[in-house]
């Protein structure tokens, strides 16, 4: 079930990071994702995905409704592939850890996953930080 290149998808994880997977890889990920509905854990850091991995990867996410834990950090993401990431945790409302610093989003990409995050109320980890002209972290525990 879904793409050979990333193996059947088990319910509980899928650690990919720092496996060059790049934007082709990530769009294909993308479409083995779709089949994989009871992921819980996906940690593909430090990849490479850039805006259009990332938002290839979003889409595919919105299926994966038991979505506990998303890592994305160090990927090159930008406002786009935010934006497409906030989209998605309306969907994955049960996360609980997401991850995401060093990347490139800025404000406008920042609002969009925080309008995301408002679904998920069982939040308790969240680290988001990136240094550009403004610098920011959020950590959020409980």
């Amino acid at each position: 079930m879904g793409d050979k290149r990333f193996g059947a998808c088990p319910s509980a994880m899928q650690e990919l990071a720092s496996n060059n997977i790049g934007k082709e890889g990530a769009m294909a990920l993308g479409d083995a994702l779709h089949h994989c509905t009871k992921l819980h854990k996906l940690d593909i850091s430090s990849n490479g995905l850039g805006d259009e991995g990332t938002m290839a990867i979003a889409e595919a996410l919105k299926a994966c409704i038991y979505l506990l834990e998303l890592k994305l950090n160090c990927n090159n993401i930008g406002c786009n592939g935010a934006k497409s990431i906030g989209k998605a945790l309306k969907q994955c409302v049960i996360v609980q850890v997401l991850e995401m610093s060093t990347n490139n989003i800025r404000y406008e990409g920042s609002e969009a996953l925080a309008a995301g995050l408002i679904s998920c109320t069982g939040l308790y980890s969240l680290d988001v930080y990136c240094s550009q002209k403004k610098v920011f972290l959020l950590s959020l525990m409980h």
